[in-house]
């Protein structure tokens, strides 16, 4: 079984056309760890393409992140910066009746086989940033019973997490396009980056390709075309500051 993870996708067009140029060619199934709005101002169209996805029976897992969320949840969307709060007001006034009750039922999480489990922040918040060793330990120490391996996005930046049966921890930064070998007894948080809008100084998309019966995955990059996106931004009256970071990778 392969299964493509993805992540964040922020209302990206551009990108997500460049990812669908790619993964069209291929029927394993795809994951996406949520965040499908937010940020960039192609909202329905993105949401079009991944319910066509789901039509055709290729989605198969659908997370909820905190871009989503925030549009049913005022609470949350307080705790968002100014340029962050503005996109979402912006989207939800965006979105259709149809495109919003999607939205509204997406998974908190998801486990597949009672051992790989995929969240969006982290399995204890969806808004939980996980960036530095201390928080991947909190998180791996608590991975729920049975559970290996722990797919996540949020933070938008391509990176293993790894802990092996003796507790040594290691951190993986998955920068280039590469491949990396799951061992047997070891514990994993695995983020694939982000389609909509990179943060590790790269301005290229990045997703994975799971392969669970090879225990591998396939960090993958592609490059795209993101000045049509920033005018987009620019068009839609969100701050110029979200046009400008897709050009820096942050």
């Amino acid at each position: 079984m392969r299964l493509i993870v993805c992540s964040d996708l922020h209302a990206n067009l551009e990108a997500m056309e460049r990812f669908e140029q790619v993964i069209g060619k291929q029927s394993d199934s795809i994951a996406c760890l949520g965040d499908f709005v937010g940020y960039n101002a192609n909202p329905e169209e993105v949401l079009s393409k991944i319910r066509a996805w789901e039509k055709k029976g290729r989605l198969s897992i659908k997370i909820g992140g905190n871009h989503d969320l925030a549009l049913f949840d005022q609470n949350l969307l307080n705790r968002f910066n100014s340029n962050a709060r503005k996109a979402i007001l912006w989207t939800k006034e965006t979105l259709t009746k149809d495109s919003l009750s999607w939205l509204s039922q997406l998974q908190d999480f998801h486990v597949l086989d009672s051992e790989i489990l995929f969240c969006h922040g982290s399995i204890r918040d969806p808004n939980e940033y996980i960036l530095d060793e201390e928080t991947a330990l909190l998180n791996i120490i608590g991975m729920p019973e049975g559970v290996h391996t722990i797919f996540f996005g949020h933070t938008h930046v391509p990176v293993i997490y790894e802990m092996d049966a003796e507790n040594i921890f290691k951190v993986h930064w998955m920068d280039f396009d590469c491949h990396f070998q799951l061992q047997k007894g070891h514990r994993y948080l695995i983020n694939p980056g982000s389609i909509g809008q990179p943060r590790n100084n790269d301005t290229r998309l990045s997703f994975i390709i799971f392969d669970k019966e090879e225990s591998s995955v396939d960090f993958c990059k592609l490059e795209y075309d993101y000045r049509p996106t920033q005018r987009k931004i620019i068009d839609a009256g969100l701050p110029q500051m979200l046009s400008e970071r897709l050009k820096e990778g942050r």
